[in-house]
C-alpha cells in the first residue's frame, strides 16, 4: 500500500453494449433489470471521521478465469454514490493503487470523500474493490501467524527471505482453498471493470486511476476502447514501468535535499550527504535497536542494517506528509541520535510482521518485465542510494510462488486511445516521475499532462488538484492550467520526535 497507507492508517472481455445511454444516476429500481449476478442494496459509507454518506453497496459475480468456465467465480464489491446532477454524465469508476488498496476504503478517508463529493456533480461515483481486495471475495490477504524474525532487517537478503517464507505459506493456504493467484492479473481486473460497466447498463464510463490504478485504467482502455469516456491518470504507472529505476529516487533525493537546505530553520544543510554517510555506517555496522512487538507487547532486540532505512525511505520519500519528518530522521541519525529512526523501525517491523497480501504480488508479477529494463534497474541498484529495495518483492522467486506468468511484450507495449485524458504527476514523486507519464501520454492524442509542482506521489488530496480533476471530468477545457503546492516545511529533530509520538 505504501503511499496511501498513512492516509488510511486510522482504520488503507466483453464488447460495449450498443445503443445504451451513457450511465448517469441509475434509478434505485434499475437493479431488477440487471443480470442476476448483480445485486444492489442501500448502504451507508461511514468515514473514518464518523460522517455517513448514503449510497448503494453492489456485488457482481464474475468468472475467476474467463478462459475456464469451470474455474470458479469471484464476487466483486463496489459502492455507488449517486450523482447530484440533474443530467448526469458518465459514471466515474475510481481505481485505487497499491496494488491491493480497496476503493471502498479510500471513500472512507475524509479528504478523498471530499473529492468524490465533487465528482458526484458530474455523474455517479463507483468505488470498486478490485478482485482480491477489501469486500470482494475471495480475499488474498494472509495474516501472519508469527512475528517477524529479529534479524529480518539486518540486510537485504534476510529481508527478502523473511517475506518469501510467509508468501510460500500464503500460496499454500490459497491453493488448499481452491484459489489460484494466477487468476489475479491486471488484464482480468480490466475485464472486471468492463463487466461492471455492462452490468450497470452503461455504454461508457470515465476512469479515475491512482498509481497502480492507472496501469489498470490503461489496460481497460486497451482491451475495451469503446467503453471509455474520459480518463484521469494520477501518478502514472504504465505497464512497462512496474520495475522501478533506482536512479529516479536519487534524482528526487537531490531535489528534496535542495529544498531542505533552503528551509534554514530546520538545520538540514545537506540531506543527501547525510543519507550517504548513514547508509555507509549501517552497512559497515548495523545498529542494535529495541522495539515493541505489537503481537506480543514484549520488547524485541533487532539487528538493523541499511535495508531498514532504505525500506522506510522507499515509502516515506513518496509521501508528502511523511517525507519532511523522514529527512529530519536521517539528519538526526547522522548526528548519532537514533530515536526517530528506532520509532520508524518499530513501525516497519510491525507492519511487515502483520502478514502479506498475495493480490499485490500477483498483480505486479502479471505485468512481467523486459530484460532490458530489468538489467538497467539491476545496474543502477549497485550505486543508487536505495539500491535494489525499490523492487523488493518483484524478485523472480516471488513471482514463481505466486504462479503468475509474464504476459509477454504485448502487454507492455504503448497504449493508444482517442479518449480525452488528463495525466497528473508530482514533481517530487520518485515512484511515478513525470517523465513516466510523458511516455504513456504519447499514445493519447487528446491528452494533457499537468505536473504538480512540489507534489509527491499522492496529489489527489490537494484542493487545487481536486478542482482540476472535477472540472476535467465535467467536460471543461483545462489545458493551460497549472498547479503549484507550497514547498514542504522541514521540522527540527525535536518537532519530528513530537510528531512521531502521535497516533
Amino acid at each position: 500500500m505504501g503511499h496511501s497507507g498513512r492516509r488510511i492508517a486510522p482504520l488503507l472481455r466483453a464488447l460495449p453494449v450498443a445503443g445504451l445511454p451513457i450511465l448517469g444516476a441509475v434509478a434505485p429500481g434499475a437493479a431488477q433489470d440487471a443480470p442476476p449476478s448483480l445485486v444492489l442494496e442501500p448502504f451507508s459509507l461511514r468515514g473514518f471521521d464518523g460522517i455517513e454518506t448514503a449510497g448503494e453497496l453492489g456485488r457482481l459475480t464474475v468468472p475467476a478465469d474467463r478462459d475456464d468456465p469451470a474455474g470458479g467465480t469471484i464476487e466483486l464489491a463496489f459502492v455507488r454514490l449517486a450523482s447530484t446532477a440533474d443530467q448526469p454524465g458518465s459514471a466515474v469508476i475510481f481505481l485505487a493503487g497499491g496494488p491491493g488498496v480497496p476503493g471502498i476504503v479510500m471513500g472512507q478517508v475524509p479528504v478523498y470523500r471530499s473529492l468524490f463529493e465533487r465528482l458526484r456533480a458530474t455523474g455517479d461515483v463507483i468505488l470498486l474493490d478490485q478482485r482480491g481486495t477489501g469486500r470482494s471475495t475471495p480475499s488474498l490477504d494472509c495474516p501472519a501467524e508469527t512475528s517477524l524474525a529479529a534479524d529480518a532487517l539486518a540486510d537485504e537478503g534476510r529481508a527478502i527471505r523473511a517475506l518469501l517464507g510467509p508468501l510460500e505459506r500464503c500460496a499454500a493456504r490459497l491453493a488448499a482453498e481452491g484459489i489460484d493467484p494466477a487468476d489475479y492479473t491486471t488484464e482480468a481486473s480490466a475485464d472486471d471493470v468492463d463487466e461492471l460497466r455492462r452490468a450497470l447498463g452503461a455504454e461508457r464510463v470515465s476512469l479515475l486511476g491512482f498509481s497502480y490504478g492507472t496501469e489498470l485504467a490503461l489496460s481497460v482502455a486497451r482491451r475495451h476502447p469503446g467503453a471509455v469516456d474520459r480518463m484521469v491518470l494520477v501518478s502514472v504507472r504504465p505497464p512497462w514501468a512496474v520495475i522501478k529505476l533506482p536512479s529516479t529516487y536519487d534524482r528526487v533525493i537531490a531535489s528534496i535535499s535542495a529544498l531542505a537546505a533552503a528551509d534554514t530553520a530546520a538545520g538540514i544543510p545537506d540531506f543527501e550527504s547525510s543519507l550517504r554517510r548513514v547508509l555507509d555506517r549501517l552497512s559497515d555496522a548495523p545498529l542494535d535497536l529495541t522495539v515493541t512487538d505489537e503481537r506480543t507487547r514484549a520488547p524485541v532486540g533487532l539487528r538493523v542494517g541499511k535495508v531498514a532505512l532504505q525500506a522506510i525511505l522507499l515509502t516515506g520519500l513518496a509521501d508528502g506528509r511523511a517525507m519532511p519528518g523522514q529527512v529530519a530522521m536521517v539528519a538526526a541519525l547522522d548526528r548519532e541520535e537514533p530515536e526517530l529512526f528506532r520509532r520508524e523501525v518499530e513501525r516497519l517491523y510491525n507492519g511487515l510482521g502483520r502478514g502479506i497480501g498475495m493480490m499485490g504480488v500477483a498483480m505486479n508479477c502479471s505485468a512481467g518485465a523486459d530484460a532490458e529494463r530489468q538489467e538497467r534497474a539491476q545496474a543502477e541498484a549497485a550505486s543508487a542510494l536505495l539500491g535494489g529495495i525499490v523492487n523488493f518483492l518483484l524478485v523472480p522467486e516471488a513471482c514463481r510462488i505466486a504462479g503468475v506468468r509474464d504476459p509477454g511484450p504485448g502487454y507492455r507495449a504503448p497504449v493508444e486511445s482517442p479518449a480525452p485524458a488528463l495525466f497528473l504527476s508530482g514533481s517530487l514523486d520518485p515512484n511515478a516521475p513525470p517523465a513516466q507519464a510523458e511516455e504513456a501520454r504519447s499514445g493519447f492524442p487528446n491528452a494533457i499532462h499537468v505536473v504538480v509542482e512540489n507534489g509527491s506521489h499522492e496529489t489527489l488530496p490537494a484542493d487545487e488538484v481536486q478542482t482540476l480533476v472535477a472540472d476535467f471530468l465535467g467536460g471543461a477545457d483545462v489545458s493551460g492550467r497549472t498547479v503549484t503546492l507550497p514547498p514542504p516545511r522541514f521540522p527540527t529533530a525535536a518537532e519530528a520526535l513530537a510528531a512521531s509520538a502521535g497516533p
